[in-house]
């Protein structure tokens, strides 16, 4: 009885591998759903996908030829920014900070290690514009103190960092978006324009999220709701190039990618910023009522110790 479930199992196991494999189908180099309603949106992305893949070989190659020689060089581990930066903090981190603040380190520590990164001030905007929106609930204080651990994790000088950011802030009060555009153009000399400009122009140019994030704090300085249809006109302008995905056949930048994450994240970050006031207002009530009990204790007590005088 045990070996013929057995072998009912395994029957079972292969038909759903089976199953699984026959709604694939190889094109290209990936993979694409065989279904009738598809079929002309999966062949369009095959095509678009193999003229991707001849620009991305030429583009490694040109790559290989700038950066080959660093091939092997020692490259700083992602831990070792984590560990100076617990050092320097010297303290437990709210449960609901945790995540924003791993991924401050993490993904910011893979930019600077990046030997294609190149430091401008959009980046430290979105940097800074990131730790200010997730940490605002932190008392002035602890912010300060954390933000001077993230910067020394990260081997970046935070006062740089800070006046940067303010920068690009100040750059973009009072414009509008076609003044944005015609930064993008090359009509503007300082150097959040000059920055702008260059995206079209450096082939070796790294997207990072920080950056993303540079951009859709100057998005909302200038009055431009950071949505979906406002990411994919911007990233057009901008000359980000996009990303077909496999599955449906749709394509968008990584710019249109971090804006749809940018919203989600800052939902589930209300969310969490409501689960911590509630969280901290229980444990202030905790605290006061202890406070409370003991002073009630004293007092008793030294009635007591007066009667019997």
């Amino acid at each position: 009885m045990l070996n013929f479930r057995r072998a009912a199992i395994a029957f079972v196991a292969a038909s759903s591998i089976h199953q699984v494999a026959d709604a694939f189908s190889s094109s290209g180099f990936s993979l694409s759903l065989r279904s009738p309603q598809s079929s002309s949106v999966s062949k369009a992305a095959a095509v678009s996908r193999t003229q991707g893949t001849r620009c991305l070989n030429v583009r490694m190659g040109s790559l290989a030829e700038k950066y080959g020689h660093l091939r092997g060089a020692d490259i700083e581990p992602c831990g070792a920014a984590v560990e100076r930066f617990y050092k320097l903090f010297a303290r437990p981190i709210p449960f609901v900070f945790r995540a924003p603040t791993n991924e401050i380190l993490y993904l910011s520590h893979l930019d600077l290690v990046n030997a294609m990164f190149r430091y401008d001030v959009i980046w430290a905007a979105g940097l800074y514009s990131t730790f200010d929106l997730f940490f605002s609930a932190l008392d002035e204080d602890l912010r300060a103190n954390l933000f001077q651990a993230l910067m020394g994790g990260l081997k970046l000088d935070q006062s740089k960092i800070k006046s940067d950011a303010d920068a690009v802030l100040q750059w973009a009060q009072g414009k509008t978006e076609a003044d944005v555009v015609s930064a993008i153009k090359g009509e503007d000399s300082s150097p959040v324009g000059q920055v702008l400009a260059s995206l079209g122009k450096n082939e070796d140019f790294l997207y990072t999220r920080n950056f993303g994030a540079g951009l859709i704090k100057i998005m909302q300085v200038v009055g431009v709701e950071p949505n979906a249809e406002n990411a994919k006109r911007w990233a057009e302008v901008l000359g980000f190039t996009s990303n077909t995905s496999a599955l449906s056949g749709l394509s968008a930048s990584k710019f249109e990618t971090d804006v749809g994450l940018f919203l989600s994240s800052v939902d589930k970050m209300q969310q969490a910023m409501q689960l911590f006031a509630e969280v901290e207002a229980r444990e202030k009530k905790k605290i006061a009522e202890k406070l409370a009990e003991k002073a009630a204790r004293a007092a008793e007590e030294a009635a007591k110790e007066s009667a019997s005088s």
